[in-house]
This record gives C-alpha cells, sequence and structure tokens, in this order.
C-alpha cells in the first residue's frame, strides 16, 4: 500500500471520515472541507505528511495519516479512522503497516497518536504503546469571555511590575532569540510526558517552522513577557489558518520557573485575547490543549470561560516493536 493521490470525490469522502470521526466524539471539524484539502495538500507538498486510504467498491472506508514535522526528527505522529461498519475486518491493521512502513524507512524510531475512544486506548495497551500524557482540547467562545476579568489581569500585570512590558512578533527576533527558544525548553520541560523526550529547538529549526507557516498561508503570532532586567519571564503562541476564518489556535503558554505565582500566566493570557481581537475581528473562537496535570493553566483556561471538547490519552510506540506487532 503506497501513499495516494486523490481527487475531488476523494476528498469528497475523506472529509466525510473526518466529519465521522468528530461525530464519534461528540464534536465538530474546526475547518470546512476546503481548509481540510489545503492543509493536506500543504503539508504533504512540504514532506511532513502522509497519508493511504482503505477503499471497498470503490468507496473509501478508512484513512491514515503520517506526520513528519515534529522537531524530534526521530518521531512521528499518526492518525487512523476507520467507518464504524467495517472494523475488525483487518483494514486498520493494513492501512497501520503501511504507515508504520513508511516511518520506518525515515527513520522514524518512535511514533506517537492521540487518542479518544476506550476501545481503542486498549488496542494500544495491548500493542506495546506507552500512556505519556492525558490532554484536553478546550475551546472559548468569545462572546463568552469575561472582558472585565482579563482587562483587571493586564491591569494587574502593568501596575505590580513597573517597567515589563508584552511583547509580540511574528518573526522571532535574533536578538531575543537565545532566550525566548531556552525559555521554551524550560517551559516543555515542565510538561508531563512520562519520559519522553523534550525538544530541543534550535534556531534553524523555528526558522525552518517559519517559513513552513508562511508557505501555507498561516499566521504565526508570538508573545513575550520582558522583565525591567530584559529577561524574559513567560511566552506564549497562537496560529491562524485563513481558511479556518473564524478560528484560532492557542499553541503553548508558560512562565519561567522563577516567576511563577506572580500572575504572569494571566498578563501574556489576558494580552493575547485582546490581540486576537483586534488583529482578528471575524474570529469567534479561540481552542487549545492542556495536559491534564497542568492544574494551573487549566484553571486560568477555565476562569477565561475555555469549555471542555475533547479528551485525549497521548500513547507512545516503540516504530519497530509496534511494526512487528502489526505483523
Amino acid at each position: 500500500m503506497d501513499p495516494v493521490q486523490l481527487d475531488e470525490a476523494d476528498w469528497s469522502a475523506c472529509y466525510a471520515l473526518h466529519s465521522a470521526a468528530h461525530a464519534e466524539r461528540g464534536s465538530r471539524p474546526n475547518a470546512s472541507q476546503a481548509a481540510y484539502r489545503a492543509g493536506h495538500l500543504s503539508l504533504s507538498s512540504d514532506g511532513q505528511q502522509l497519508f493511504w486510504v482503505a477503499r471497498e467498491d470503490d468507496r473509501i472506508i478508512g484513512k491514515a495519516d503520517l506526520y513528519l514535522g515534529d522537531q524530534l526528527t526521530d518521531r512521528g505522529r499518526f492518525a487512523l479512522y476507520v467507518l464504524a461498519e467495517h472494523r475488525r475486518r483487518g483494514t486498520a491493521t493494513e492501512l497501520l503497516r503501511a504507515l508504520v512502513d513508511a516511518a520506518l524507512s525515515r527513520g522514524c524510531e518512535q511514533l506517537v497518536v492521540g487518542i479518544d475512544h476506550a476501545d481503542s486506548r486498549t488496542l494500544c495497551e495491548q500493542a506495546g504503546g506507552e500512556l505519556t500524557q492525558r490532554v484536553t482540547i478546550r475551546t472559548l467562545a468569545l462572546n463568552d469571555v469575561p472582558w472585565p476579568r482579563v482587562d483587571t489581569w493586564v491591569e494587574a500585570g502593568e501596575r505590580d511590575s513597573p517597567g515589563a512590558r508584552v511583547l509580540q512578533f511574528d518573526r522571532l527576533p535574533d536578538e531575543l532569540a537565545g532566550d525566548y527558544l531556552r525559555l521554551m525548553e524550560r517551559v516543555q520541560a515542565d510538561v508531563p510526558r512520562a519520559g519522553t523526550p523534550v525538544p530541543s529547538v534550535s534556531l534553524d529549526v523555528r526558522r525552518a517552522e517559519e517559513l513552513a507557516y508562511a508557505r501555507r498561508g498561516w499566521r504565526w503570532h508570538c508573545f513575550a513577557l520582558q522583565e525591567p532586567d530584559g529577561t524574559l519571564s513567560a511566552l506564549a503562541e497562537v496560529s491562524h489558518d485563513p481558511l479556518i476564518a473564524d478560528g484560532v489556535h492557542q499553541q503553548i503558554t508558560g512562565v519561567a520557573p522563577a516567576q511563577r505565582g506572580r500572575g504572569r500566566a494571566k498578563w501574556i493570557k489576558a494580552a493575547v485575547l485582546k490581540d486576537i481581537c483586534t488583529r482578528y475581528p471575524q474570529v469567534t473562537r479561540v481552542t487549545t490543549n492542556n495536559a491534564d496535570d497542568n492544574g494551573p493553566m487549566v484553571s486560568i483556561n477555565r476562569q477565561l470561560g475555555f469549555v471542555d471538547r475533547v479528551q485525549q490519552a497521548i500513547y507512545r510506540f516503540d516504530a519497530a516493536g509496534f511494526r512487528a506487532h502489526l505483523g
């Protein structure tokens, strides 16, 4: 089974699969069919995504995706969905064999997947997957934001820390790159991962990611809280895909350990929300993911009005061992 090229009818069928997967977990797709297709084509043209489909009587009944764009070059992410009425017939196994073979041929030693169905979690554990993290996908409707609270958080930050300021940039400035990337690594190191290595982000990797976003037409906005002495105490990043005009994704928010408990996370989260509303008046919602163990950030997001949408268990596989299990 090889990666596929799809025609218009195929893309419609794949989007129907995508919608069915969302419906099973009680959600709806964030992207339109056009945005879904454009995102796939953009990532595949960059060599960052491969995908396979399974057919029965010319009907697409299953799809598998392999993502290779992680900062850890020996790790890939994958996703898989088979229509409910076609399960337990070997379709998923066939798709996974092709996917894992491709991952191994490209140097992937580990594979990661997010699971939101209990049956799939059992299968992951039987196949040797290691549970590394539990996360919840959350959505914030901007009409429901308690804006007086947001304003209070910004005002408190400015009042309590004279001379500190929130910086915003789309391309990481060379003069801030070292401090920013070190803070990023420190923040990521505190995320519960059950032994998963923390990505080490070099400036070269960062520049490549910026170019990849630009090629896709995505906007990547970064924020940093700079203390009076010039050090960076907090950061946040959001992205916007013009094809999903009404949505923004909050990627990360983090605070340096020495600055925690001083309102820095609230300040930068509030500043980001105000910036989103000014920059994108058409946006009506913000999505984010939180590790369930990250109590402080979960609390802040709930105070802002974020609502739980989907809970996922993140499993990691040794790619060679996974392939052996598949037979």
